[in-house]
């Protein structure tokens, strides 16, 4: 099994094992030893206690256990990351995703992530449909600070990377059937076909459901239900034994029926949205009050014949091609195809009444092309990795999209007949293409036996182009320089630490033209983050103990911002500004410890410190305003013990605690909720009575704690604050056959 690692409370068992030497629980042998990682974070397999990046790596069989079913449960076993929902924006199916303080308030806004998402090594080009469900992968790996050597643009915060399970040459087959609380009804499967001495094949299939948890005071089913269907067809040929093609094609489809929010009373309608709707004598019967809010946690007033609701459809195809030419030298061409259909429709007064909602259609396409070199040299001492790598996105909104907005309240020259009159205003055809030009080269060369120099480059140029109709067309050329330097010294066989510097930068861009009053592109620049780093890998008490810590520290300039701003001759308009600079610090630590033979202990934690140097001349922000979802502590601990029983059966149980403090929704402060510190216990107990057959049971959110996941402050618009809901507690059981 590969494990990923996690924290305090295994430091201090190790820190205990180790002043008193060996317990008499501890058995001696291989089995009891934690198992190497291997990590591809360098773009080359390596040790992960040799690899001198901040890399947190989750087998499959560890996010089982430690019931990671989705992309958002990754930020409960994962130090400092945050994954934000979306409901509030256009698409309650996206996410947003921060680590280190560093992500992305929402999508449709122009800018694009902080954190890249990658798929088998293809960049991953929307936020719409970043929640989905993990099936068939070998291992997810999450690289906290910038990346800009070896991935490049928008991996100022991290990396978070999606290798799924390729085709071998032995014959496999599963099925699995899960079913729990709120009408959860998954069933997957995959077989695995050695067609020839040459060819193999594996298929993937899954079909996910979940009914609502958030009750509609209207009487309409609860909102929340999810649904997601996919297919995977991944293809492997061999000619020779030096050359490896893999070809993958991917349909994905994720519907969520109702966003899983609530809006806490009393509402107070504002000065602009949608007082004018109770000022309107037509509407008198009808007002816009305090009727509308949440009369419990986990409930909304409703929509209305208009549900709230997001479809995102998802077809990808990856085809690559890995050459050994001789010894260590091998050439990799990575092609990549990726689109991403959207369809949603919020209701930001969370009423059944025309006042504040949207629909959005959208489409983005991203293709990609990567040449990619490895090597070592001089008897080995110089281990090197270079490329080329060229990227373009298309993204496209329909022009069925509409907003309804409204006339302001009465005033000079707005006759009292029109106020409150709402307007459906169709969106045109918006485009925006990036056509993203990259090459890179990074390495180690060892100069002593224990000591070896890291260093890297990398080159990148963006061509980006906006089109409105109405609207003059932008275009824009950003060009960015990013570098990786450091050391790293292997004390022992087991114990090594590095120290480096390393740059990073996300993509600038246009933010859309249009609105009332209408608004031309507006143009904002690249962020760029350089980060120092300090890190440990630890193995030791005969590799039965692993502890990873790494310090951490910021300077990020350029702070990409959602602001309001004015624009001569048209009011106010929302943008994305570049603020000015900002520092953040921390430490994180992972660790794990097997203690016996059967029982495996594991923790993780993180601290952060983030605060603003200066703002420039961005507005909605001050030097003392909180970065969003940015908590000052997180961490994790738990525990899997496994039971050998007669014959070939197991049982193997895992219970796991993870707590988040509190921390900020947006960045924003007219707009900002403090969402409240909160723990999740989770646990789950499985009986192995085979090879073929298992079992399992499982609970989340065992506590029934109500927390939540994100949010916005409404107050200023719609009277009221909306706050995204986390799932409540939750049970299930599953039943898997293999042979």
């Amino acid at each position: 099994m590969k494990i990923a690692i996690h924290s305090p409370t295994a430091a201090g068992i190790a820190l205990g094992l180790t002043a008193f030497g060996a317990a008499p629980w501890v058995i001696a042998d291989e089995a009891s030893q934690l198992e190497e990682v291997v990590v591809t974070a360098q773009r080359r397999s390596e040790n992960l206690q040799k690899t001198p990046v901040a890399v947190t790596a989750l087998s499959a069989d560890t996010m089982e256990q430690r019931n990671v079913t989705t992309t958002q449960d990754l930020m409960q076993v994962t130090p400092g990351l945050q994954v934000a929902t979306q409901t509030a924006g256009d698409s309650g199916g996206s996410a947003t995703f921060f680590l280190r303080g560093m992500g992305q308030q929402r999508s449709g806004n122009g800018s694009e992530p902080a954190v890249g998402i990658y798929v088998d090594d293809i960049y991953y080009p929307s936020l719409e449909g970043t929640v989905f469900n993990i099936l068939d992968l070998s291992q997810v790996e999450v690289l906290r600070g910038p990346q800009g050597t070896l991935f490049g643009r928008n991996t100022i915060g991290g990396a978070i990377r999606y290798t799924t399970q390729k085709p071998t040459d032995s014959f496999e087959a599963s099925a699995t059937a899960t079913v729990g609380s709120y009408g959860r009804n998954d069933i997957t499967g995959t077989l695995n076909l050695p067609i020839s001495s040459i060819l193999d094949v594996r298929l993937t299939v899954g079909r996910l459901q979940t009914s609502g948890y958030v009750r509609q005071q209207d009487g309409a089913p609860d909102a929340g239900g999810t649904q997601t269907e996919l297919g995977r067809i991944a293809v492997r040929v061999k000619p020779t034994d030096n050359l490896t093609i893999d070809l993958t094609m991917q349909d994905s489809r994720q519907y969520l029926d109702g966003f899983p929010y609530t809006r806490p009373g009393p509402i107070v309608p504002g000065p602009l949205f949608p007082s004018w709707w109770n000022l309107n004598p037509t509407h008198a019967g009808n007002l816009y009050g305090n009727e509308y809010a949440s009369q419990c946690v986990y409930c909304q007033a409703g929509t209305g014949a208009n549900r709230e609701f997001s479809d995102t459809n998802t077809p990808s195809g990856t085809f690559v091609v890995n050459w050994t030419i001789a010894g260590d030298l091998t050439v990799k061409s990575l092609t990549g195809w990726t689109k991403v259909d959207n369809e949603g429709y919020s209701d930001q007064d969370g009423s059944p009444l025309p006042i504040f909602q949207s629909y959005t259609d959208s489409t983005d396409t991203a293709t990609s092309e990567e040449i990619q070199v490895n090597d070592k040299n001089f008897d080995d001492r110089l281990v090197w990795v270079g490329g080329l790598y060229y990227y373009h996105e298309s993204y496209i909104t329909s022009p069925t999209t509409s907003v309804t907005q409204a006339l302001p309240p009465p005033g000079p020259g707005i006759p009292l007949q029109f106020v409150g009159v709402g307007l459906t205003i169709p969106t045109p055809v918006a485009t925006r293409t990036t056509d993203s030009y990259a090459a890179y080269v990074n390495g180690t060369y060892r100069i002593f036996d224990k000591f070896s120099l890291l260093g890297g480059f990398r080159y990148s140029d963006d061509d980006k182009d906006a089109t409105t109709v109405g609207f003059a067309p932008a275009h824009g050329d950003f060009s960015s320089n990013t570098w990786r330097a450091g050391g790293q010294y292997q004390w022992t066989d087991t114990v090594m630490s590095y120290a480096t510097v390393s740059t990073g930068f996300r993509a600038g861009g246009f933010n859309p033209a249009g609105g009332t009053p209408p608004v031309p592109f507006i143009e904002f620049q690249p962020e760029y983050d350089r980060s120092y780093e300090l890190g440990a890998r630890i193995d030791f008490l005969d590799q039965r103990v692993r502890i990873n810590p790494t310090v951490f520290y910021n300077n990020w300039t350029g702070i990409q911002v959602q602001s309001a701003v004015p624009v001569p001759g048209e009011g106010l308009a929302l943008v994305l500004q570049n603020a000015g600079r900002a520092h953040t610090y921390g430490f994180e630590l992972e660790a794990e410890a097997k203690l016996t033979q059967s029982l495996l202990l594991f923790a993780n934690a993180a601290t952060l410190d983030a605060h603003y140097d200066s703002i420039g001349s961005a507005s909605g922000i001050t030097v003392n305003s909180h970065f969003e979802r940015a908590p000052t502590l997180t961490y994790a601990v738990g525990g899997t013990y496994t039971y050998d029983l007669p014959g070939e059966a197991k049982l193997r149980s895992t219970v796991n605690w993870s707590w988040e403090a509190s921390q900020h929704s947006t960045p924003t402060d007219v707009d900002t909720l403090v969402l409240p510190s909160y723990g999740l216990l989770n646990g789950r107990i499985e009986y192995m009575a085979s090879t073929h057959w298992t079992l399992a049971a499982f609970g989340t959110n065992l506590l029934n704690k109500v927390y939540y996941v994100g949010g916005v402050n409404y107050s200023s618009n719609v009277g009221s604050p909306l706050y995204d809901l986390g799932r409540p507690r939750e049970w299930g059981a599953s039943v898997r056959y293999s042979f």
